[in-house]
């Protein structure tokens, strides 16, 4: 700025850092609300109506239980006891198991990577069947072996979890699937008990994830959770809600609730909650009952039988609630460093804040001013910045008293540019809030605050600064003006900024590139715009040769093409058919080699040729060649471009038997030649 005023700014992660925070990320853009990766709703899949009428071909046949795999794969038990796979990659349904006797019915189903649980309703027999045959492995019937009644049951690659009801308390049984072992796994739950409850009114969720059991027992008035280490913590639900399923993860859980609307309608809602099972924010509501949550490396599921829908969900960024407000409405608060203009009674003048306000997002600031840097604490006086960096001091202590009305306040809301309104004071700070929701932000990127130490008043005759009221508005007008033109000087100053690549992105810098006569799409980075800019003129002085060619390529495909000119094909006496096949006889083409990685996509391919088609010479036609990872005679094979020979190696079976060089595996000239000598082009052949 020019001498007419002086400014402090906020623009980098290190001075955002000077201030204090509550539930605000700072970040080398600027500061917004604190995120976290979550699991977020991507889409809704759905099983065809005619896959549906396939299933329900017989009208009593419903759907009893579901499990759901990697990529939703999900398998469904029926009435008959019968599992079936549905696809949501190729959307196919079709029977892996068919039953053969009904003695036994089945309720639930656990499925991991090699076998299929079904779990009976009256939970005396467990039967187990390989995934991929569909044989039975083993029946088991629990009541030869345990006195009691298993209330849930859980599975792992290895092992079963059962939860058994004894008496009025509970233990967790572990039974290991290939050995067929029964163990007690834990007594840790055996102080839950059930008192006068019916235990036909109970519920139990058993849950094992990271090596530990979680266990949620619903009774008819509150719901507990309570995990192998003995922490214990009830979930608040009102009347008209209840627990479905849930998924222990890291810091907290996923809790699937069903509640009704007032219509009567069925609802199904989803949260995250902290570990102390308070919610944070609600992922999604859908119409339907829940029937259960789903997590694998792919993602996160839920299934609705009602309308046989599947539920999918990612990991993305979400922003999380530092207290508890309604819906997913997020707050997040900065204070300031103090900032000091070292002139008692200093008239501040105006603010600049540079900030992105998404969809739902506002951004709310206050400052407040003051000459007097101390205060009173606890009977302790202390500095403005030694009270801001109290380690004994919470976020909310510190705010009531530095954002309080003793000092000057003013608020704005998503303003850019303010003045401060009768702002005076040596010692100025300010207040951000951050309001946004679960899936957005805003964020501010920089704060300016200019403090004036001169006025255009002082350009007026002296007969307009006798009045001390008068001049004071008179002054608060003329500032209008001031920043109006200060702005301008400021634009004129920084000009040249607005020509240096590495100073702009996005819209700006394909402005640059088009003084340069360079028409680039979306699909060209900043990065690469920036590069280019900076070697089209040298690009230009060498337009139509090889070298122009292979560096405006290499610069859009991250990798350096391969050119051939006419004259680079070897000639011998006369050109071989194979060369005539792949390159022809013209001597004015020329034919540009590049991998099928860089050459991605139809743009990409497009781009290719434009470029082509702008940097070759005008005689000339060039020829784009798509080089596959394949060996294929007689077409574009090239050693170290997209062949690679590689060293003799051997098969191997069962780490035992190995096949050498003069073994036959299969012989076309004569028969019973397995384990004879086979040489090529004499006894066998290469087709």
């Amino acid at each position: 700025m020019d001498k007419e005023y002086q400014f402090f700014v906020c623009n980098n992660k290190s001075r955002w850092s000077e201030g204090i925070s509550q539930n605000i990320e700072i970040t080398d853009d600027g500061i917004k609300l604190t995120s976290s990766t979550e699991y977020v709703f991507k889409n809704s899949h759905y099983i065809d109506k005619t896959l549906q009428e396939t299933f329900k071909s017989d009208s009593n046949n419903k759907v009893q239980g579901v499990s759901v795999l990697k990529d939703g794969e999900t398998y469904i038990l029926d009435t008959h006891n019968c599992v079936w796979r549905w696809s949501n990659l190729n959307k196919q349904l079709h029977k892996v198991y068919i039953s053969s006797h009904l003695d036994v019915i089945y309720k639930q189903i656990l499925v991991n990577k090699d076998i299929i649980v079904l779990f009976s309703g009256d939970h005396e027999y467990i039967k187990i069947i390989d995934i991929e045959t569909g044989q039975i492995i083993r029946d088991v019937e629990l009541k030869r072996h345990i006195a009691g009644e298993v209330i849930a049951i859980e599975m792992t690659d290895d092992y079963l979890y059962l939860v058994h009801h004894k008496l009025t308390s509970i233990e967790v049984l572990s039974y290991e699937i290939k050995s067929g072992a029964l163990a007690i796994y834990s007594e840790t739950f055996e102080s839950l008990e059930f008192g006068d409850n019916n235990l036909d009114t109970i519920k139990c969720l058993l849950k094992h994830t990271k090596n530990r059991l979680y266990l949620a027992v619903v009774f008819d008035d509150e719901t507990i959770f309570i995990d192998e280490l003995g922490q214990r913590f009830t979930l608040l639900t009102n009347s008209n809600e209840r627990l479905l399923d849930y998924l222990p993860v890291e810091d907290g859980y996923y809790i699937s609730m069903f509640s009704r609307k007032s219509d009567n309608r069925p609802v199904t809602s989803l949260y995250r909650t902290n570990s102390l099972l308070e919610i944070i924010f609600t992922i999604k509501d859908t119409y339907g009952v829940g029937n259960g949550l789903y997590l694998d490396e792919t993602g996160m599921y839920q299934w609705f039988n009602d309308n046989w829908c599947l539920n999918h969900f990612e990991l993305g960024e979400v922003y999380l609630k530092n207290n508890h407000v309604r819906d997913n409405i997020v707050t997040g608060h900065y204070i300031s460093k103090c900032f000091d203009s070292y002139y008692e009674n200093e008239n501040w003048h105006r603010y600049l804040l540079d900030f992105f306000s998404g969809i739902n997002t506002r951004i709310k600031i206050n400052y407040y001013a003051t000459d007097e840097n101390r205060m009173v604490y606890n009977n302790r006086k202390l500095t403005i910045s030694e009270f801001m960096n109290s380690s004994e001091l919470t976020f909310e202590e510190k705010k009531e008293r530095l954002c309080s009305k003793s000092y000057f306040k003013s608020e704005c809301l998503n303003c850019k540019d303010g003045l401060f309104q009768n702002t005076k004071g040596r010692y100025l700070w300010f207040y951000i809030e951050l309001i946004g929701t679960t899936a957005s932000s805003p964020m501010v990127k920089s704060i300016q605050m200019y403090y004036k130490r001169q006025s255009y008043l002082r350009y007026l005759p002296e007969v307009y600064q006798q009045d001390k009221q008068s001049s004071a508005f008179l002054e608060r007008f003329l500032s209008i003006f001031e920043s109006y033109l200060s702005d301008m000087e400021e634009s004129i100053d920084n000009i040249h900024k607005s020509f240096e690549p590495d100073l702009n992105s996005g819209d700006s810098l394909r402005w640059i590139s088009t003084w340069l006569g360079l028409e680039l799409d979306n699909s060209w980075t900043d990065d690469q715009i920036k590069r280019l800019i900076k070697v089209s003129a040298e690009l230009y002085k060498f337009k139509g040769t090889k070298t122009s060619i292979e560096t405006i390529l290499e610069i859009y495909l991250y990798e350096k093409p391969y050119i051939i000119e006419s004259f680079d094909i070897k000639k011998e006496e006369k050109q071989s058919d194979s060369d005539h096949n792949l390159y022809g006889d013209n001597p004015f083409t020329f034919y540009v080699l590049v991998s099928k990685l860089a050459a991605s996509s139809k743009v990409k391919i497009a781009n290719i040729m434009n470029i082509l088609k702008l940097m070759k010479p005008a005689h000339t036609e060039a020829k784009l060649i798509i080089l596959e990872n394949t060996i294929l005679l007689g077409d574009h094979s090239y050693l170290g471009m997209n062949t690679a020979l590689s060293g003799y190696s051997s098969l191997k079976l069962n780490n035992q038997t190995y096949l050498l060089n003069d073994t036959v595996i299969y012989d076309v000239i004569e028969e019973d030649r397995i384990g004879k000598d086979a040489r090529l082009d004499r006894e066998t052949y290469l087709k």
